[in-house]
């Protein structure tokens, strides 16, 4: 069951901002770690780092949807560090957007959110492929945010409007004798 019983919206928004510290420094750590990377190689492996550490997390308090405002905080230190590096004005200009759509994001998430015993639809409709499959497709659709998406799928298939990607559907198709219903992209 979702949230493992947490019922409280403080305790579920504590939960989080604890969740999301630790995620940034784990990414600032990599960054730090791998100074002869390319920056868009060093963000990447932060990104990719930072999101495992949630998906940990969701493990842990059995819901998926421990990251679902993380979309909206995550982007901004990525941005900040990449100003940072740059010094570029539209660099500035970019993140100062990110920061205001961000803000605006978790704020309509935060309002209409009733905490961790609540998860999102479509990670309630993964439960059904079992717990194997239903962390592995957490998993992949955690990891398609993060850009990896574009490294195991082409330029165009990333353009198609669907709702899965072929890894996903690969993974379904393991999961289960049933074809996937979902469009597939």
């Amino acid at each position: 069951m979702a949230g493992r019983g947490i019922d409280s919206k403080r305790t579920s928004t504590a939960i989080l901002i604890v969740l999301y510290a630790v995620a940034t420094a784990v990414g600032a750590a990599v960054v730090v770690a791998t100074p002869e990377w390319d920056l868009w190689q060093r963000l990447l492996a932060a990104d990719l780092a930072a999101t495992l550490v949630v998906f940990v997390a969701a493990i842990g308090v059995d819901n998926t949807s421990v990251y679902d405002p993380y979309w909206s905080v995550a982007p901004l230190p990525i941005a900040l560090y990449a100003y940072a590096v740059s010094g570029s004005t539209r660099v500035l200009l970019a993140t100062v957007c990110l920061m205001l759509w961000g803000a605006r994001l978790t704020w309509n998430f935060w309002r209409g959110w009733p905490g961790l015993d609540h998860e999102d639809w479509r990670y309630v409709a993964y439960r059904r492929f079992g717990v194997l499959g239903y962390w592995l497709l957490s998993l992949t659709g955690l990891l398609r945010s993060t850009g990896v998406d574009a490294i195991l799928n082409d330029f165009d298939t990333l353009l198609r409007d669907s709702t899965m990607t072929v890894f996903e559907a690969w993974i379904l198709s393991l999961l289960s004798s049933e074809k996937p219903s979902i469009g597939i992209r």
